[in-house]
């Protein structure tokens, strides 16, 4: 049987994401979903306008205005084995202007933000300082693996 490395990706966002970006974030998570799913995954990507996400941001978290980047994971093994990892819901308004904050480019931080996310889909998370500072670790690591740096 193959093995399934699924990334359902959809642009609703208005923004027109060029290609290269969408190519770069689709393949580095691509990568780093093979090591932390190495028996097969599927998950899915939107990129979304900063209504739909400040929409979504009230709706599951309670939290007024737009955010960078959503994650809501699934955490289930289908029939065949595949991890079903969740969805992922950028930002790229948000994401461009803390590319400018940061005094990055727009592409680390949009793959930042999608590692980000796929940690939150796998179990990271940042609620307090022990888990905060394990995540950020596994953050640097694979931004590091992935050749991306600030």
């Amino acid at each position: 049987m193959a093995m399934i490395q699924d990334i359902d990706f959809q642009d609703r966002s208005g923004f027109s994401l060029a290609q290269e970006h969408e190519s770069l974030l689709i393949s580095c998570l691509k990568q780093a979903a093979a090591g932390i799913a190495p028996h097969g995954y599927e998950l899915s990507v939107c990129i979304v306008s900063e209504d739909e996400i400040a929409d979504l941001n009230e709706q599951y978290r309670g939290k007024a205005g737009p955010t960078d980047v959503l994650s809501f994971p699934m955490n289930e093994i289908d029939a065949r084995g595949v991890a079903i990892l969740g969805d992922i819901v950028i930002n790229p308004y948000q994401a461009q202007l803390q590319a400018g904050e940061y005094g990055h480019s727009f592409e680390r931080e949009l793959v930042y933000l999608g590692i980000h996310s796929l940690l939150h889909l796998v179990g990271y998370d940042h609620e307090n300082e022990t888990d905060k500072e394990k995540m950020r670790e596994m953050e640097r690591h694979l931004m590091a693996s992935l050749g991306i740096s600030r």
